[in-house]
């Protein structure tokens, strides 16, 4: 394992969630140069995508799938129920209009196919396979910058399981709809 992917000492305070998917200070160790926050802050947004698990800055999948793009990231949150398999050491979500989800909304600086191509595969997510063949599927989804925001403030994509495949696996409902990050899934 490499130096980034396994964290260093240094945090930056501009970041850069395997599975779906904190704050500027969320415990990102990744120290990117000057000149990545200048693309950052001049180039245009394309891609967004809100993660709450193994994405996340500081996650097991995050550099490995996030860290080759342009991204700055922000705390937020989205509609739905969060589950937690222990067992696979990532998360899953449900939609449900009722709840809502703490993540991270990740705001890429790359087309969104190149971005959607690399997590797609890690989400086990084929556009143009069956549904029931795919572990996720990705939605556009309405995010929201605080827990009680009545408005969204954008929306980005997200990826949600059904409920078959959270039975399947043994998803364990999280009640306050937020992820810790953990060990390594299996």
């Amino acid at each position: 394992m490499s130096k980034k992917e396994s964290g260093d000492s240094n945090s930056s305070v501009v970041t850069r969630g395997k599975r779906s998917g904190v704050s500027a200070f969320c415990g990102h160790n990744t120290r990117k140069p000057l000149n990545h926050i200048f693309i950052q802050m001049n180039g245009t947004i394309s891609t967004r995508v809100f993660v709450y698990g193994t994405l996340k800055p500081g996650g097991f999948y995050h550099n490995r799938f996030c860290g080759p793009f342009n991204f700055d990231s922000v705390e937020a949150y989205t509609l739905g129920k969060l589950f937690d398999f222990p067992q696979l050491g990532y998360p899953g979500a449900l939609e449900d209009e009722n709840s809502r989800i703490k993540g991270i909304l990740l705001r890429f600086y790359n087309p969104e196919s190149a971005v959607l191509r690399k997590l797609d595969y890690l989400e086990g997510y084929d556009p143009h396979q069956a549904p029931e063949k795919n572990e996720y599927y990705r939605k556009q989804v309405p995010i929201f910058r605080t827990a009680i925001s009545a408005k969204p403030s954008e929306s980005a994509w997200c990826y949600f399981m059904d409920t078959r495949t959270i039975s399947k696996l043994g998803g364990i409902y999280i009640p306050d709809g937020f992820w810790s990050l953990r060990n390594p899934p299996i």
